[in-house]
Parts: C-alpha cells; sequence; structure tokens
C-alpha cells in the first residue's frame, strides 16, 4: 500500500519548527494530519469547508474526527470532484462537492455561509493569488478561515535554507503573493489576521507548511 505515491515505511527527511528529521512516510504524513486536525479543533463549527481538496480526502479525515454537520469539498478537477463524492460514500460521510477555481470568484457561490473554511497546499499552485478571492470569500461570510500553505514572503532572506525555500517556489512557479494579500486586507480593515506561523511542518523542507488563520471583520 502506498501513501501519496511514497512506500509507507519508505525513510524520508521532513522538517518540523525548522529543525530537520527522518522517519517513515506514514508516520510523516500522519503527522501533517494530526497538524490539521489540532489546528483546525478549536475553531470548529457545524460547517467545515475545504477549498482546492483534491481527492477530498483530507477533507474527510477531518470530518470524521470534528463531526460537522456540513462538509463542502470545492476541486478544480472534475476527476477530483468525481473522487470525493466516491469517497464520501465510501467513507458514508454526507459530504458535497464542486467545482472550484481560486480564479473565479462565482465558484465561491457554492460555499456554505458560516464555515470554518480551510486549504492545504492548493494555494501554493496559484502563482498570484487574485485579490477577488479573498473578497469573494469574505462575502460567504466564515466564521473562520485556515491556510496550510507555504509562506514565499516569510522565509528567511538571511539563511540558506530561506534562500533555498524561496528558489524552490519561484523555479516551480508556486504561489508568492498570500502573506501580502491577507495583510494588505487587514490593513483595509476587512479582515483580522489572528494567526501566522511560518514553516511549521514540512513533508518538504523546501516546501513547507506555515499557517495563516483569520476572519472577516
Amino acid at each position: 500500500m502506498r501513501a501519496q505515491g511514497m512506500e509507507p515505511e519508505l525513510l524520508i527527511a521532513f522538517a518540523q519548527d525548522k529543525q530537520f528529521f527522518t522517519a517513515p512516510a506514514r508516520e510523516v504524513l500522519m503527522a501533517y494530519e494530526n497538524l490539521l486536525l489540532e489546528t483546525l479543533r478549536p475553531h470548529a463549527t457545524g460547517t467545515l469547508v475545504e477549498l482546492g481538496c483534491g481527492l477530498g480526502d483530507k477533507l474527510l479525515r477531518m470530518a470524521e474526527r470534528l463531526k460537522p454537520k456540513t462538509v463542502f469539498g470545492g476541486e478544480f478537477t472534475r476527476s477530483g470532484v468525481e473522487c470525493g463524492r466516491l469517497l464520501a460514500k465510501l467513507f458514508r460521510i454526507n459530504a458535497q462537492f464542486e467545482q472550484f477555481d481560486y480564479n473565479n470568484p462565482a465558484t465561491l457561490e457554492a460555499v456554505p455561509e458560516h464555515a470554518m473554511v480551510f486549504t492545504s497546499h492548493s494555494i501554493e499552485q496559484i502563482p498570484n493569488l487574485p485579490e477577488r478571492f479573498i473578497a469573494g470569500l469574505i462575502r460567504r461570510s466564515p466564521r473562520v478561515v485556515l491556510h496550510f500553505e507555504p509562506d514565499y514572503e516569510g522565509h528567511d532572506t538571511n539563511s540558506l535554507m530561506g534562500l533555498m525555500q524561496r528558489r524552490y517556489a519561484e523555479l516551480n512557479d508556486y504561489n508568492r503573493n498570500l502573506w501580502g494579500l491577507l495583510k494588505s486586507f487587514e490593513s483595509k480593515g476587512l479582515i483580522r489576521i489572528l494567526e501566522h506561523s511560518t514553516d511549521v511542518f514540512g513533508i518538504n523542507p523546501f516546501n513547507s507548511t506555515s499557517v495563516f488563520i483569520w476572519q472577516p471583520v
């Protein structure tokens, strides 16, 4: 059995709080899911939404543990939407999956209001996240929004590792404006940033996860 293309017992390098370790891939992936769960748990509401949810597997595992009444996954690919629906039946979880595009705010209209919304390494695929995404999400009146995404702007430019992380994002054309965009919306009095923690955990140390938590004002 493979996990995200890796043998479960394969020893891999990972980063945690800017320190480097090795562990079996299975344990590293479980640690990442535990980070999601324990960060989401204090903010949990009756509605759980993941945008850019891929196959929907992480969303459904979070739903199993957090027990929300409403579960919604938004995904860009049609195949991902179909996989999410199939997995929901397999998990026996009542969940809705619909197509979603960060560059098309009209696709946010299907997102339930007053939800806890999260993203996990999906904004990273959008080199320049448009303002209209944040504006459109605000109009859905989320209780709280949590991003588990790399933080290009937060990488330490005075360290070799920070410079390598920035270069990794540039070479892969990953997102480079999430933090600046959130600060811009906060400066306009439209959102309040509750947490910003850089390089918390890295399944890939060059593309480590940072945590951004905010809510509309």
